[in-house]
């Protein structure tokens, strides 16, 4: 993805890319064991994490805690 900015107090422009690299929860929730983390919980909107599942959610955010 492109993103482009323009500095407002100088008129600058800036052009910026990010690599994005999408999964299924499923399949970070196993790369994150293999990597030695265990899983505390995926939700999709932080302000409502007790209220709405993941599991048809576009996007979700993943809390994980290292084990080593």
């Amino acid at each position: 993805m492109y993103r482009e900015w323009r500095l407002h107090d100088t008129g600058e422009r800036h052009t910026d890319v990010i690599t994005r690299r999408v999964l299924p929860a499923e399949v970070l929730t196993a790369h994150l064991a293999e990597a030695g983390f265990e899983l505390l919980e995926q939700f999709p909107d932080p302000a409502h994490r007790k209220t709405h599942s993941h599991i048809s959610a576009r996007a979700i955010f993943t809390a994980a805690r290292y084990r080593g």
